[in-house]
């Protein structure tokens, strides 16, 4: 318990002492036509790990989006490899976290915390207060190919009928770009997704931990055409996966506040949904 303390006052001095606006550009790599990747350090020092932020840029022009679910593959829940390499997957990353809806006894422990759907599969049919929504796989093809909506400011009822696949989640800015997760001392490992100005769609893992508001502050100096942010998961679930000819990935979290509160996670841990993309 004293060492947690001394920690959290280390972590809680390191974020107020450093200026998130002195961050290095972010150098892309170019993997496949339409995908890119990159690894940079974070703006601000974390209290454990090498501070360094990994990145999957997608064009939704090029790649077609999936998601996987347990409840429609088996009630298996799968590590990120897994459940990418046999649908040959280039990049993968959690679809949210996982626990949900209940009255099924078989999806107990394997749905997404909101409302998501996948065609005619509901893994939940609840829509929550949450007010982030990923949409995808379009029914009409004059719609944007993704897109992740916020509520707020934006008619959630038109969009999901307007798509086959929706995931509902946490959303981290509002609609002018502000951060809105607020401020506390809790720090994790995290995975968030995240689409900019000019279409692109990010997939965005950090081990070393973070407070949210923290992290989605460093976010906007890094990359500074994000319109719209949407939370994914925290600790040692939070996964990304790459795998393409130039750069392989398979990374994993570990620190979480008040659950797994150190470093030295090297498992992939079992997911129960998951987002990924193939080539069109």
């Amino acid at each position: 318990m004293f060492i947690s303390i001394i920690l959290s006052i280390i972590s809680f001095w390191l974020e107020h002492q450093q200026s998130a606006g002195n961050a290095a550009p972010v150098v892309w790599h170019q993997a496949e036509e339409g995908l890119s990747f990159a690894e940079a350090p974070m703006p601000l020092k974390s209290f454990l790990g090498d501070s360094r932020i990994h990145l999957i840029r997608i064009d939704p022009s090029k790649f077609r989006f999936k998601l996987l679910c347990a409840t429609e593959n088996g009630f298996q829940k799968k590590k990120i490899r897994d459940w990418c390499e046999p649908e040959n997957m280039l990049a993968g990353v959690n679809a949210g976290m996982f626990h949900g809806y209940n009255d099924i006894e078989s999806y107990q422990g394997l749905t997404n915390t909101g409302f998501t759907r996948n065609y005619e599969h509901v893994n939940n049919p609840t829509l929550n207060s949450d007010k982030a929504c990923i949409f995808f796989n379009p029914k009409d093809s004059s719609l944007s190919a993704f897109q992740i909506a916020d509520r707020t400011c934006q008619n959630i009822q038109v969009l999901i009928k307007s798509y086959n696949t929706v995931i509902q989640g946490i959303r981290l800015f509002d609609c002018n770009q502000k951060v809105i997760w607020q401020k506390d001392q809790k720090k994790w490992s995290m995975c968030v997704m995240l689409t900019d100005k000019q279409g692109f769609v990010y997939f965005v893992h950090c081990r070393s931990p973070y407070t949210v508001h923290s992290f989605c502050q460093q976010l906007k100096t890094l990359i500074p055409e994000i319109n719209r942010g949407i939370y994914l998961e925290g600790g040692p679930e939070s996964s990304l996966y790459l795998n393409t000819t130039t750069q392989k990935w398979a990374l994993m979290g570990s620190y979480e506040t008040n659950f797994w509160e150190n470093d030295s996670n090297q498992e992939l841990w079992p997911l129960a949904n998951v987002v990924g993309i193939v080539k069109k």
